[in-house]
């Protein structure tokens, strides 16, 4: 595929989303298509190369499917106009899947027994957006009808925090809402990724640890999502001077 296909291939999924965050009823039914997406110890291993400070994971839309474009911090800097197939090898775009049950044995379980966690805590993480995500999405749109914030276009994660897998382990990621302390009464919730560390075992048995930050927070304290709480001009991807 010549680059200018692959090009524009990528600037229409990421403007399909822009479009679609506006829409209630386009965004909750692609939100609610899945809840997680995978990051393997390959594209990591790509991405070190890089040594970023973040990886990039941008909502796009292809064949009406929520997806998810993954690109190291380094490599996003590069205005978009300026890619060849070099920037392309750092560029991973991943199903948003919904082939693993949250709720069931094989996640909350696995996660609560490592001893990381108590079992209500990491049902807090995801259930919050599970139960209330309807009325989020409804709310968030008709809140910032107006501005450019609506529903975010990008989340940013600290790469070191995330990157530390082996060749049996792969990061899970999964979508959530989270509280937003900003001084006011009124209580506002985030979308945001929660990250997991998920190791395949020879018995098959999988097992999955919430990956912590270099203070002993935990990742998701430290990812922001933008708009609002990043910069635009941080992402080549989706910023109109960088086309």
């Amino acid at each position: 595929m010549l680059i200018d296909d692959k090009k524009k291939i990528l600037r229409d999924s990421l403007n399909k989303w822009n479009e679609y965050r506006w829409s209630e009823e386009k965004a909750y039914k692609l939100l609610n298509s899945g809840t997680f997406f995978i990051i393997t110890h390959d594209q990591m291993e790509r991405w070190r190369e890089k040594n970023p400070e973040f990886l990039h994971c941008y909502f796009s839309v292809e064949n009406e499917k929520l997806r998810f474009v993954l690109i190291d911090s380094e490599t996003d800097k590069i205005p978009f106009s300026l890619f060849t197939e070099e920037q392309f090898q750092y560029i991973y775009t991943v199903d948003f899947r919904s082939d693993m049950m949250l709720g069931k044995h094989d996640f909350i379980e696995d996660a609560a027994s490592s001893g990381e966690l108590t079992l209500n805590e990491a049902l807090s993480r995801n259930l919050r957006w599970e139960l209330v995500k309807k009325r989020w999405v409804e709310e968030k749109i008709d809140s910032t009808k107006g501005s450019p914030v609506g529903i975010g276009r990008v989340f940013k994660a600290p790469f070191s925090d995330i990157s530390g897998t082996t060749n049996n382990e792969e990061v899970v990621a999964i979508i959530g809402l989270k509280h937003v302390d900003n001084n006011q009464v009124e209580d506002i919730y985030e979308l945001d990724l929660t990250f997991w560390k998920r190791e395949i075992k020879p018995e098959n048995i999988v097992n999955f640890t919430l990956l912590s930050g270099g203070s002993g927070l935990p990742v998701e304290d430290l990812t922001a999502i933008s708009p609002p709480y990043a910069n635009d001009d941080e992402f080549s991807l989706i910023t109109p001077s960088g086309n």
